[in-house]
């Protein structure tokens, strides 16, 4: 058999191969959210999380999940003091 048919069907399977494991695999993340979670706040350009009611993100709130903030680095905002991992573990017991 030729080396460029040899090529040509190798590349063929590996190609079927990848499509099969995006097609049968369910694509996720690293991220995964607790049974129980709690919406939080933030900005586009925020480095902490609020409560729904904080000053700082009254025009501008993004809503994500507790856990979320956690996992993405966000810290609890000083003001309005928002829940924090503490909050979600008890939820999650």
């Amino acid at each position: 058999m030729p080396l460029k048919k040899v090529k040509s069907a190798m590349k063929h399977k590996f190609l079927t191969l990848i499509a099969t494991i995006l097609i049968v695999m369910p694509l996720t993340s690293c991220y995964n959210a607790p049974s129980h979670d709690i919406v939080v706040y933030k900005t586009s350009s925020g480095a902490k999380y609020h409560t729904t009611n904080c000053r700082y993100v009254k025009s501008n709130a993004i809503e994500i999940n507790l856990s979320r903030a956690i996992y993405d680095g966000l810290e609890p905002c000083k003001v309005c003091h928002p829940p924090t991992k503490e909050d979600l573990d008890t939820l999650n017991k």
